[in-house]
């Protein structure tokens, strides 16, 4: 599940464009911080109530990041108030003592802080009766360049959690509008704060097996979402650019989406689907473009393979040219990473590109 995150104290203004233009891209959830200014707490209840309406209206899960101070700063005894608002559940900071943690996740969603929540701790919560269905680990993202989270400590983290059934949330970077103050990315990870947002998730869906993920920071571009929507349904969006622009029927074996095959090749992702619908359309390759395949070359085997005719590859890494391969297109350098998150079974989608862009 993918999400964006919304900050109460930007303009109230654009707090519906950006959650509707979300949801059209596939995001489920919201994200905001409920970290009030002691100074204003009334603007903020007001546009915390706004917020909650439209994630009801446009079908999304809303979580709000809260402080021991926050629910004094709303006039709120208990956080399960704030369901009435279409809060769905809260991302607890430190401050909270165990009957509280165990007693609100018996009422709504809460997120465990997953880098300070340790097993010794869980094991206590679980002994007080905490209603594992209803609790999440979050990651925090991290503002401060060099600050983020390294990788083995993160994996290690994300391990634990889910031997519990816990699902793990983190966040990724924005390449649009960033966040003041520092304006440097929001992610959780260190090593994706100037990697290009599709990329981070993919990471985090695929090699890192995070459950939720969100973007930190206010907003990414529109090309961004539409591959983000891709990771959204568990597709591997690869962008490329054809060798030959005009060849509409070869266009239409490469353009859209396919399965790499369960047996698992060493040197290239194969496209179980290809070959059956070039035999189902009488397709004649003939040998065309047989040159040196670089990795990310997107190939077609030509009619002298016999009945491997048909079949769309990606190559893994540099091999030498095959008479009876052709290269129709290139993965686009930025994606070349992509082609990690392609295992088994795996789901990718070619999105065809006049250029590189």
């Amino acid at each position: 599940m993918l999400g964006i995150s919304v900050y109460l104290g930007n303009d109230p203004r654009h707090m519906e464009p950006l959650v509707a233009k979300a949801q059209s891209y596939q995001f489920q959830s919201i994200f905001t911080s409920l970290h009030i200014p002691e100074d204003d707490p009334a603007v903020y209840r007001e546009r915390l109530k706004r917020l909650g309406m439209l994630a009801k209206q446009y079908n999304m899960l809303l979580f709000a990041d809260v402080s021991s101070q926050s629910l004094a700063y709303l006039n709120m005894d208990q956080p399960t108030e704030l369901v009435a608002w279409g809060v769905t559940g809260l991302r607890l900071d430190d401050g909270y003592n165990d009957q509280e943690i165990v007693e609100w996740s018996k009422q709504m969603k809460i997120g465990l802080n997953a880098s300070t929540v340790n097993e010794d701790m869980l094991k206590r919560w679980i002994g007080l009766g905490l209603n594992i269905q209803n609790v999440e680990a979050w990651h925090n993202f991290y503002p401060r360049p060099e600050t983020g989270l390294d990788v083995r400590f993160f994996v290690a983290r994300n391990q634990m959690f889910q031997q519990y059934g816990i699902a793990t949330t983190a966040f990724i970077p924005g390449d649009h509008k960033l966040r003041a103050p520092l304006y440097a990315g929001l992610p959780t990870l260190e090593k994706h704060r100037k990697q290009a947002p599709h990329l981070a998730c993919a990471e985090l869906l695929f090699q890192y097996h995070v459950d939720h993920v969100l973007i930190g920071d206010i907003s990414a571009k529109d090309c961004t979402l539409s591959l983000l929507a891709s990771l959204a349904e568990k597709i591997v969006p690869l962008r490329c650019v054809m060798k030959n622009q005009d060849d509409e029927t070869l266009r239409l074996l490469v353009e859209g989406t396919h399965t790499n095959r369960l047996d698992l090749a060493r040197d290239v992702i194969r496209s179980q689907e290809s070959r059956l619908y070039a035999q189902k359309n009488g397709m004649k390759i003939m040998p065309s473009s047989v040159i040196s395949r670089t990795k990310g070359s997107v190939t077609i085997d030509n009619d002298l393979y016999n009945r491997y005719a048909g079949e769309l590859q990606i190559t893994k890494r540099s091999l030498p040219k095959d008479a009876r391969v052709n290269v129709v297109a290139k993965v686009v350098d930025e994606d070349i990473p992509l082609l990690e998150c392609i295992g088994p079974g795996q789901k990718f989608r070619i999105i065809v590109q006049s250029s590189v862009s």
